[in-house]
């Protein structure tokens, strides 16, 4: 490794000691070897922080570490950023995978086009051999895609210029979208490439599954309003550009109404006053959609009986209310 690394591959960790090693392990076995290691932990309660250690001894020239206690995943995020000392950032989360290429494949890509600034690759869901998203395939606008179609792309699958992010960092404030609204932040300086190999394994946890739904009313309706303000923006600076396609990211932000006002009607946490506010966001998203003014009315009913409803209704699964804030901040 030179003096100064090619790649800093930002990790945070927040209880992951299952699951660090493996990950931490196939940065360590990358085909292209430029790199630092910077590994955050967000005060993990657990091995995690014996087995950062670990690996910082034995490979103190390569590997960092940083405890700035738990803010969580997304300041830990900032601190890496702030850390690296790489012309390139990549971000894996602790209990994901990488394929032994993926940086050496992304690295290719960026030197085949002197002017890109942000390489990005298809994930595989771990062990189910199915892909995390379709990605699509280019030209297209990044940022109509993503408020079009949300978060394609998972952030562990993203190699991105140090020059490209400048001052911009990941909002600590937000409660859920964390991912789309940094993206959203880069995308009009972006010169996006993507591999549409998968070279990335997204694990999917079922206590990770837990702590986000039981945000999960949250983390939609601040998908929602990061993409009703972009869109607002659009609508007033660039008119031209959204225009073919205003209808489809109209439609895609009445789904993210409904679905928000749908997970706060069988969540303990969401109250009567957020229940309606949801409901009445939904309708106004889309007034003639009737299943709206079924929610505003279910409003009315307690938590567990939505859940029952639904479950009766369409074998939806209840939304459970953990307690577990930490692990729901691990996956924005």
């Amino acid at each position: 490794m030179s003096a100064k690394p090619l790649v800093s591959v930002i990790i945070p960790v927040f209880n992951l000691e299952a699951y660090l090693g493996e990950a931490v392990d196939s940065v360590l076995n990358q085909t292209f070897q430029d790199f630092e290691i910077l590994l955050i932990d967000d005060g993990s309660t657990d091995r995690s922080r014996e087995i950062i250690e670990n690996y910082r001894a034995q490979l103190p020239e390569r590997i960092k570490s940083l405890c700035p206690g738990h803010r969580g995943a997304t300041a830990a995020r900032n601190a890496g950023i702030d850390a690296a000392r790489g012309q390139w950032i990549a971000f894996l989360d602790g209990d994901d995978v990488w394929q032994p290429t993926k940086l050496a494949e992304q690295l290719r890509r960026a030197d085949a086009d002197p002017q890109c600034n942000f390489v990005a690759c298809a994930a595989e869901i771990y062990g189910q051999k199915r892909l995390f998203q379709i990605i699509p395939q280019q030209p297209f606008d990044f940022k109509i895609e993503l408020l079009r179609r949300g978060c394609f792309i998972t952030l562990s699958s993203a190699l991105i210029r140090r020059d490209l992010l400048g001052p911009i960092r990941f909002d600590e404030k937000l409660e859920g979208a964390q991912d789309i609204d940094f993206f959203l932040s880069l995308a009009d300086s972006t010169r996006l490439e993507i591999i549409h190999t998968p070279l990335v394994f997204y694990r999917i946890r079922q206590a990770a599954i837990s702590g986000l739904l039981s945000k999960r009313f949250l983390q939609v309706h601040r998908h929602f309003q990061i993409a009703r303000r972009e869109l607002q923006k659009m609508q007033r600076e660039d008119p031209r550009r959204i225009l073919s396609h205003e209808s489809e990211v109209l439609g895609a932000l009445r789904r993210l109404a409904h679905e928000a006002a749908y997970y706060a009607l069988m969540n303990p946490r969401a109250n009567f006053a957020t229940r309606l506010k949801l409901s009445a966001i939904a309708i106004a998203e889309c007034p003639g959609r009737l299943k709206n003014y079924r929610i505003l009315l279910q409003s009315l009913l307690p938590a567990a009986w939505n859940q029952r409803l639904a479950h009766f209704r369409h074998g939806d699964l209840p939304v459970h209310d953990d307690g577990n804030d930490k692990q729901t901040d691990q996956r924005s």
